[in-house]
C-alpha cells in the first residue's frame, strides 16, 4: 500500500512539474505575436477557399501570391486535376483590347468566377462588368 501511495506522488510531482514548464513567459508571448509580422508578405498559397460548381464536380479558389499577384486555379475533383482556371495571360490582353487599358496577366481585374453548364468553359467579371 505505501509503495503505490508513493508512486501516486511521485506521479503527480512529475504531471505538476510538466504542466508549469508548460507555461510561457510574457516574452515568449510576445515573441510569438510578433510571428504574423515577420511572415507578413513572405509566406503564399496557404489558403483554398473553394467555389463549387453546381453539380460539385468542380471548384475554383484564388491563389493570392506576392506583391499583389494573383492566380486562379480550377480543380475538377472527379479527375483529381488541378491547374490554371483559364490562360491568364491571353485574358489580360483581351481585357487590354476590349477596354483600351493596360492589364497584367498576373493582376487581372476580377474578384468572381461563374462555372457555365460547358464543363469547358467558365465565366468572369471584371472591371465592373455583371
Amino acid at each position: 500500500m505505501i509503495h503505490r501511495s508513493a508512486l501516486t506522488g511521485l506521479l503527480i510531482i512529475v504531471v505538476s512539474a510538466g504542466m508549469a514548464w508548460g507555461q510561457g513567459t510574457k516574452a515568449d508571448y510576445q515573441r510569438a505575436d510578433g510571428l504574423g509580422r515577420l511572415s507578413s508578405g513572405k509566406v503564399f498559397r496557404t489558403k483554398v477557399t473553394p467555389h463549387w460548381s453546381k453539380d460539385n464536380s468542380r471548384f475554383w479558389y484564388r491563389n493570392d501570391l506576392a506583391e499583389g499577384s494573383r492566380q486562379f486555379v480550377i480543380v475538377d475533383v472527379a479527375r483529381g486535376v488541378r491547374a490554371p482556371a483559364f490562360d491568364h495571360a491571353k485574358v489580360a490582353v483581351a481585357l487590354a483590347r476590349a477596354t483600351g487599358k493596360r492589364c497584367s496577366a498576373t493582376r487581372l481585374p476580377t474578384e468572381h468566377l461563374v462555372f457555365t453548364e460547358d464543363p469547358g468553359a467558365i465565366r468572369f467579371y471584371a472591371l465592373g462588368s455583371g
